[in-house]
């Protein structure tokens, strides 16, 4: 079985300018850092971008009868093609009404799909989901949605998904023919944290919710965005305090780097200073949450922490990496979606992780093996890890040991190696 006979579809990103077939996701999460992996790994990776989640509705038609001709296209000329792999992520709509909803979900696309691939050209689909969030969307659709998405679903002749709680869903709720997990793969990194340890000094890096910095869901904030928020800003006003209360105890032993927010340096300004002169700021960029990034600028002044705590701009490129080297512990807040691959790379560097429980962390983060995870109601369980590993300062290369042999079951090449394998039970 060879890659030479699957054709990719997924999201209609724009592609690079060398043409090929592979989108421009470079530094994305979720499905975004998957198919910017296959495209670096798998040779040939046929792809079309085909599913858009944002934008206008007449925007996401028009891009998608773009991807769908390309589509029929090649599935016409590309006789060695068995195989159709969509590759999907699911987001949580915000509109009131069933019907945009319905819309926006993309259902109707996929279904095209599906009678494009599988009854007019006879093909093998396999329905790929890499979020976690595909319970709760379910759940949340009405009865009508519900049904459509089992019909789409159930017309699949392969299902994969990322985890084991996903896993028990799609067997639990869908009459699947075959249904596989297939994690989110990373190319492994010889570097470690450990190399990088400064004496007795140790290096937090809280790496911020990106979601919450991108521009707010389209039909506005939801309740779960706004939860979201809350828990990111809370979570990071209380490690301040922590670092306050134990500034003198802290000195020259423990530094907290706080990054992934990415507003950019200026967005750490009070939030009085911004310069709102139209072409100057969107009112985008405004609603992006600059005045919690203020305010966080203001108590690390106020609770005379520059000396313990910095603000890292991670928009130049490479600097995620560096930081990920440099650190000893990675605290990542999220409780949103689309943070597994900073899960993944936090793992790679061999890292400790302190995060809230959510989704698959449990098949990465084991609880006092290599990290914490925390219960999101516990608003100072990242407070008390913190305090952890700098009474158990040993533990930061123990479990730091730990997360480089849990990462080892997502190394891109075993993730390829079992599709391969899938793949051919499949075509068999």
């Amino acid at each position: 079985m060879c890659f030479n006979q699957v054709l990719f579809i997924g999201p209609a990103f724009a592609m690079p300018r060398d043409a090929g077939s592979a989108p421009a996701a470079e530094n994305g999460e979720g499905v975004d850092h998957v198919i910017s992996d296959y495209a670096k790994h798998i040779r040939p990776f046929k792809y079309v971008g085909c599913i858009r989640q944002e934008g206008s509705i007449l925007r996401r038609l028009f891009l998608f009868l773009i991807g769908f001709s390309k589509m029929f296209y090649t599935l016409l000329i590309d006789q060695e093609v068995r195989v159709v792999h969509i590759l999907d992520e699911v987001k949580l709509q915000t509109r009131n009404n069933a019907f945009q909803r319905f819309l926006l979900d993309g259902l109707i696309e996929k279904i095209l799909l599906c009678i494009l691939a599988r009854i007019l050209f006879k093909k093998k689909l396999v329905y790929h989901m890499n979020s976690d969030d595909f319970e709760q969307y379910f759940l949340s659709r009405n009865r009508l949605g519900q049904n459509v998405i089992k019909w789409l679903l159930c017309r699949m002749d392969m299902l994969l998904c990322p985890c084991e709680s996903d896993l028990a869903f799609f067997k639990s709720h869908f009459s699947c023919k075959l249904v596989f997990i297939v994690p989110e793969g990373i190319e492994l990194v010889e570097d470690t944290a450990g190399s990088f340890i400064d004496g007795d000094l140790i290096k937090f890096l809280y790496w911020g919710d990106q979601s919450l910095s991108e521009v707010q869901p389209s039909g506005g904030k939801t309740d779960a965005w706004n939860e979201a928020q809350n828990y990111s800003e809370q979570t990071l006003k209380g490690i301040l305090d922590l670092m306050e209360r134990n500034r003198s105890v802290y000195q020259g032993k423990v530094v907290l780097l706080i990054g992934g927010i990415q507003n950019g340096v200026d967005s750490f300004a009070d939030s009085g200073n911004h310069d709102n002169t139209p072409g100057k700021e969107s009112k985008a960029l405004r609603d992006k949450g600059l005045q919690f990034s203020g305010c966080i600028s203001r108590l690390i002044r106020q609770k005379h922490l520059e000396e313990l705590v910095t603000y890292v701009d991670c928009s130049k490129p490479g600097l995620k990496a560096r930081l990920f080297k440099t650190a000893n512990v990675c605290l990542l807040p999220a409780v949103e979606r689309r943070d597994s691959t900073s899960f993944l790379e936090a793992l790679n560097f061999g890292l400790p992780i302190i995060a809230p429980y959510r989704g698959r962390r449990g098949d990465m983060v084991l609880n006092g093996i290599n990290g914490f995870l925390i219960q999101p109601e516990d608003r100072k369980g990242m407070q008390k890890a913190i305090q952890h590993f700098f009474l158990h300062p040993t533990d930061t290369k123990v479990m730091g040991a730990a997360s480089k042999e849990i990462v080892q079951k997502f190394d891109i090449q075993k993730v390829l190696i079992k599709l391969k394998f899938i793949y051919s039970n499949l075509l068999n």
